[in-house]
């Protein structure tokens, strides 16, 4: 008796961490809703999302989606494909256009909300100052830059435009919970504020601005929001505000002479990798802590879903997976072997390569398993917190086929067979898609 007591109480402890730790993964960007597999392929389009503001609300996934004709927000029938509502953005080269999500339940006055940024007029560079060339539907080219925008909030069932909000030219926007965040450009700085896009009233408004460095003008601020944290990039200078509108953190005279990228991780710390234009070099630095990385590698964009269980590690893939602790800016680990696209659970990355799918332990860089296949020139690995999901190609690279992947040894829990040479996998929305080589996008459900 006593042997089966402790044996139920275990199971039943085992049931709510597991509980946990998938409502834990509810909060972590890029996991996919529960699937049951074997799937089937749903529907197929050649047009690409934007995936900026992607979410399916009311049983409609809205996002932006790139067009010859321009950018256009649309909303669609997850199950059919079936275009459910659309609004053009700009009929222009700027590529400024997105939209965001301000969260809330379905309907009802703090219902969620579509807000994106819409180009009235632009100007190119053969324009001449004051011209009037570059309005919506004139001649311009990659290079038009906005001259005058506003901000539409758009109801993500219906498409419906619920009010308009006015904006700056050098605008963005980002969403915060219930709310969005707007940055407009300053000599020096920004204008930062949060807003319910609902009232169109702020709830704070604070300006982030001091001196440019050693002469550099200020380029204009992006603002990106991780968690309860908001970043504002502007060049040279960097922001970092708490959710209530405190300035946290500021850095200046950083380098600007090359491409460079600010992110926050799953773990808390913010880098700034700058990438030299002719070369493999990558540098990382730790904005808090001052570590400094050099590496030859894939850095952003490497690691997909990450569950915050690896916070200080800086996972590096490329032609070997490598693991450099942010701390202390040295390398912790190594294991030989490409790695193309990487995803972070319970203490285990989990990484793919055209050859090989492997789970490595964080801490040691200890291999648990290596599963051998034929995944493609460029794979990636999408998982839901309880499965990993990859594809592979037929010797022929004609046929392919999804595998669901137990994280725990390897084993394949079930498989799908996809049509055509379909190897890389997208979540979007929460929902599983596959791309082709040649740009088609496949639903599967």
């Amino acid at each position: 008796m006593v042997v089966a007591l402790a044996a139920t109480a275990s199971s039943v402890i085992q049931v709510v961490r597991e509980r946990a730790r998938l409502a834990h993964l509810d909060g972590v960007p890029g996991v996919v809703s529960p699937i049951v597999g074997p799937v089937n392929e749903l529907w197929a389009t050649d047009r690409q999302p934007d995936l900026a503001g992607a979410r399916e609300i009311g049983g409609v996934l809205v996002d932006t989606w790139r067009e010859p004709t321009g950018t256009v927000a649309r909303g669609i029938d997850p199950q059919t494909g079936l275009e459910v509502w659309s609004r053009p953005l700009e009929r222009t080269g700027s590529h400024a256009s997105r939209c965001v999500v301000a969260d809330g339940p379905v309907s009802g006055p703090d219902r969620a909300v579509l807000v994106c940024l819409v180009v009235d007029a632009v100007t190119t560079a053969a324009d001449a100052a004051g011209s009037a060339e570059g309005v919506i539907g004139g001649a311009v080219d990659a290079r038009s830059v906005p001259t005058q925008v506003h901000l539409d909030v758009l109801d993500p069932r219906t498409g419906a435009v619920l009010s308009t909000l006015p904006a700056a030219p050098t605008v963005t926007i980002a969403g915060m919970a219930a709310d969005i965040v707007v940055s407009s450009a300053l000599p020096g700085g920004a204008e930062v504020a949060r807003v319910d896009p609902r009232t169109g009233r702020a709830r704070w408004t604070v300006d982030v601005t001091s001196p440019t460095v050693d002469g550099t003008e200020a380029q204009a601020p992006a603002v990106e929001v991780f968690g309860d944290h908001v970043e504002v990039d502007a060049g040279a200078q960097v922001w970092d505000l708490s959710g209530s509108g405190v300035v946290l953190a500021h850095w200046s005279g950083l380098p600007t002479t090359t491409t460079w990228s600010t992110w926050r991780t799953t773990g808390g710390h913010l880098l700034r990798a700058t990438f030299t234009p002719f070369g493999d070099d990558v540098t990382v630095t730790d904005l808090t802590t001052g570590a400094r990385i050099v590496t030859a590698g894939t850095v952003r964009g490497l690691v997909g879903v990450d569950d915050g269980s690896a916070p200080d590690l800086l996972l590096v893939g490329g032609a070997r997976l490598t693991a450099w602790d942010l701390a202390t800016g040295a390398e912790r680990w190594q294991v030989e072997g490409a790695a193309d696209s990487v995803v972070v659970l319970g203490g285990t990355v989990y990484s793919v390569s055209s050859g090989a799918l492997r789970a490595v332990d964080a801490e040691t860089g200890a291999v648990r398993w290596t599963s051998r296949n034929h995944y493609g020139p460029t794979p990636t690995l999408e998982t839901d917190g309880q499965t990993l999901y990859v594809a592979t190609l037929s010797a022929s690279s004609v046929d392919s086929t999804l595998r669901a992947v137990n994280p725990s040894d390897g084993s394949i829990v079930w498989t799908s067979p996809l049509t055509g040479g379909s190897v890389s996998l997208l979540e979007l929305a929460g929902r599983l898609f596959t791309t082709t080589p040649g740009g088609r996008l496949v639903a599967l459900g």
